[in-house]
């Protein structure tokens, strides 16, 4: 939505991970067990930690709860970034940082995978819905490349490997959808947040 808006919107998948509704999807706020009973007011002067500037799932949506809590501007006493949803939570387990927003996706993939990287941590919060992921393409891709692009998709989500990796549909979400990231954006700099 901020980097790349030329682009044309192939579509989108319908997800059944817990947190997941169709096409659209949520982060969990994440943190260790042993503040499982806090909520996100209770953060407050400490530490956040994201995967990267320009990720909604654990940085805009992150920033658009905090923002009502902020204090002229200012809501955690750090926040870093860690360069994945992965090693967010690697930080947050290493006591590196006390709070995170990850998507249920991954959330629920890891759960399913790799359950060792969940160890000792807890979902404390949740963001609202907003629209999956988009799959994208080229301004300049073809209408027939497009439709062909979207058959293959609507295929795929039959296949095991999507069942798998809780795929289970495809769809074409209207484009203004994806306004939703930058209206999140925007009322949290209404409040005088830009940043976590």
């Amino acid at each position: 939505m901020t980097q790349l808006p030329d682009v044309q919107l192939v579509g989108a998948f319908e997800l059944s991970a817990p947190g997941c509704r169709g096409a659209c999807y949520r982060s969990w706020l994440v943190a260790r067990e042993e503040d499982e009973n806090s909520t996100l007011a209770d953060f407050r002067g400490r530490r956040a930690v994201a995967n990267s500037l320009d990720s909604h799932s654990g940085y805009n949506a992150l920033r658009y709860l905090i923002a009502p809590l902020a204090q002229e501007g200012r809501f955690f006493s750090t926040a870093h970034l860690s360069g994945s949803h992965r090693q967010s939570l690697a930080h947050l387990r290493a006591g590196k940082a006390d709070i995170a927003a990850i998507d249920c996706l991954t959330w629920a993939l890891l759960r399913r995978h790799a359950a060792h990287e969940l160890a000792g941590l807890a979902i404390v919060g949740e963001t609202p819905l907003c629209p999956a992921p988009p799959l994208i393409t080229s301004a300049r891709t073809d209408a027939e490349t497009l439709a062909t692009l979207r058959r293959v998709l609507t295929q795929f989500v039959e296949e095991k490997a999507a069942r798998a990796s809780f795929i289970t549909g495809f769809t074409v979400p209207e484009r203004a959808a994806y306004q939703a990231i930058i209206r999140w954006e925007e009322q949290a700099a209404a409040l005088g947040v830009t940043a976590l």
